[in-house]
């Protein structure tokens, strides 16, 4: 028998194992991918229909198509990097260091992409909690600049470190994922800082109790999702800074599915909820003691576009004119004016 036709010998248990631990991490990927792909169809359909009309849509759409971009190439490129090893094993494996390199940098940058997009879906939904309020959109701003920054330079020495054959080291990963963690307190910060400083006025606005309930499960969503990316870079960071065998490798290999289907499931729900979000509720008494027929509409609008005056009720060819009602917006600059009135009233 010649050598070419040689057969393999027996794997050394070494080679079993990673083979094995292999097979476990892309089973997991596959898991969250088809979460992430299922949450990604439901997005498109719904964006795709608006997604053109403003900017915000049309942002939105692009960010839920770059994350699912990103999660399908890292997919791609974890199998075939999974192949390529095992054909390494062979009795006489073929030279495959170019493209494991490619594919090793290819990966990289797309699983930092990945974390950077996610990011600023967290800050965005902070965002639009603070129209008009310099100071705390300047700190998402900067916590973001450093962000993209880090990520940047990490993948800049990814890069570097592919072509040089070195082996990375946890510090080095601790530029992209430490301010990766701070944006995200910083950002739930936000939200919580809204929620705690205004609550309390806007629920004596609102005189349903079901109505409240919704908008204090919006709000708590806003703060659970926030401590839930928190959570996510904070895996990451450990995961960086020492390494725990199987459990490293399925993590950094399933966190970048994690983050997309999170962010993608929180654009569906944006996008289901349809904020503005329109409730039409049983009428109640006004200011002037008479109770008015027909519902309210109740609107949720935490953009920063210039709200309409809260408690005004519009002409009678208006959007909700058909329901027979009034309109009470509910906006951030609410939470703001009616925190002055009472201010206001307690001076008095």
């Amino acid at each position: 028998m010649s050598d070419a036709e040689q057969p393999s010998g027996p794997l050394s248990d070494e080679d079993v194992e990673y083979l094995q631990n292999t097979i476990i991490q892309i089973g997991c990927e596959f898991v969250f991918y088809g979460i992430h792909a299922t949450l990604f169809i439901i997005a498109a359909y719904l964006l795709i229909p608006r997604g053109f009309r403003t900017m915000k849509y049309f942002s939105l759409l692009c960010a839920t198509v770059a994350l699912f971009t990103a999660a399908t190439g890292v997919m791609v490129l974890d199998m075939k990097t999974a192949v390529a090893s095992m054909e390494l094993l062979g009795y006489d494996p073929p030279n495959l260091d170019g493209m494991i390199k490619r594919t090793v940098v290819a990966d990289n940058w797309l699983f930092r992409l990945n974390f950077l997009i996610s990011d600023a879906v967290l800050v965005w939904r902070a965002w639009v909690l603070w129209p008009g309020h310099k100071q705390i959109q300047n700190v998402l701003l900067g916590c973001m600049a450093v962000t993209a920054a880090g990520v940047i330079a990490d993948g800049t020495l990814v890069t570097v470190d592919a072509v040089r054959a070195a082996d990375r080291t946890g510090a080095v990963s601790l530029m992209m994922t430490v301010p990766l963690l701070v944006t995200n307190v910083a950002a739930t910060g936000c939200i919580l800082k809204k929620l705690f400083g205004s609550w309390e006025s806007v629920h004596a606005r609102i005189a349903s109790k079901s109505l409240y309930m919704r908008c204090e499960t919006y709000c708590l969503f806003g703060i659970e999702s926030g401590l839930v990316y928190c959570g996510i870079s904070l895996v990451t960071l450990i995961a960086a800074v020492i390494d725990a065998g199987i459990f490293t490798s399925i993590w950094l290999a399933v966190s970048i599915s994690l983050t997309g289907l999170y962010s993608t499931f929180i654009i569906v729900l944006f996008l289901m909820d349809k904020p503005p979000v329109q409730r039409h509720l049983p009428a109640t008494s006004t200011t002037t003691g008479t109770t008015t027929s027909g519902s309210r509409s109740v609107t949720f609008q935490m953009s920063g576009s210039a709200p309409r005056p809260p408690l005004e009720k519009p002409a009678e060819k208006s959007r909700t004119g058909e329901h027979g009602g009034d309109s009470i917006l509910i906006t951030s600059q609410t939470f703001q004016d009616a925190r002055s009135r009472d201010a206001s009233e307690n001076a008095v």
